[in-house]
């Protein structure tokens, strides 16, 4: 589990994993600097093993092979520290559904939104993980959040530490491609979502294009990158909100969710346009997979 200043979600997240039908466990947490509570909450809970890094040194795949480090199960599972498992069953299902798949190189659940959480990122994680969900049909699609992963090609092959985002991607990618199989657990599902604000849209959006494209985005497919097709894209995401919201419970956020859209947009422009611009400078860039990437916002 890694946490940082979670302790409004981890007190629900422990009281849901201490509740679970399958016991065979052992919690091991790396906490980055948190000052809200969460280490005293974590201190009050049979944690098997506590680790603690640097605050502001946090490198998401070195945090994710620190984890798979520290333990010894043949298979690891991860889970977020605001990702509250929906029911008792979750962990069960989730190894269950590991176990179904015997070529496994990792497998993830189903994340449903909170009740707070604001119809177009709520819709987002409907196109992710919902019922119809549209990433079934993206080239690739992996989350961490609620994650199994097998030791045997973490071994061969781990976590990219030279990258701040969209690592999980890399990894699960890689092992995609290699021949390994990378399953959705739909009945493993826990509850969680964020409500970002536009700086932490775009920041998110730009980072993850940029390191998407390093795993696999070739050159000719950034330059149709334009910023006519932002907007275009922004006018038909927004939409889609709105139709959205019209047909289940409906958000007035849904009416003016354009920023967002546009944040998210114009962040992946600018994330592809950095990596075409390294590319023409010829900046030394590690490259992964060659399968074209599709971008999730």
């Amino acid at each position: 589990m890694r946490s940082f200043n979670e302790a409004w979600a981890l007190k629900g997240t422990l009281e849901a994993l201490e509740s679970q039908t399958y016991s065979k466990w052992r919690l091991t947490v790396i906490d980055s600097g948190s000052t809200d509570g969460t280490l005293q909450l974590i201190e009050n809970f049979p944690v098997h093993r506590l680790i603690q890094i640097t605050p502001g040194s946090y490198v998401p795949g070195k945090v994710l092979n620190l984890g798979m480090e520290s333990t010894t199960s043949g298979r690891v599972v991860f889970l977020n520290a605001d990702a509250t498992p929906a029911n008792e069953r979750w962990l069960e299902l989730l190894i269950s559904g590991a176990r179904g798949a015997e070529n496994l190189a990792a497998g993830f659940g189903r994340q449903v939104p909170r009740q707070d959480c604001r119809l177009p990122f709520r819709r987002d994680y409907d196109d992710c993980f919902g019922p119809h969900r549209k990433s079934a049909s993206w080239n690739h699609f992996f989350s961490m959040v609620s994650s199994i992963i097998d030791r045997k090609c973490w071994l061969q092959r781990g976590f990219r530490e030279d990258i701040m985002y969209a690592e999980d991607h890399d990894f699960s990618l890689y092992w995609r491609m290699n021949g390994r199989d990378i399953v959705y657990i739909e009945q493993a599902t826990v509850i969680h979502s964020h409500n970002y604000n536009l700086e932490q849209c775009y920041r998110r959006s730009k980072g993850d294009a940029h390191a998407i494209a390093l795993c696999g985005l070739d050159k000719s497919v950034t330059e149709k990158a334009t910023l006519s097709r932002v907007l275009t894209g922004c006018v038909k995401d927004w939409v889609m909100d709105l139709t959205y919201g019209m047909s289940g419970r409906w958000d007035p956020y849904a009416a003016v969710s354009f920023p967002t859209r546009f944040a998210q947009r114009y962040g992946k422009w600018s994330g592809l346009k950095q990596y075409a611009k390294e590319l023409r400078d010829q900046v030394p860039v590690t490259q992964g997979n060659q399968e074209t990437c599709v971008f999730i916002p």
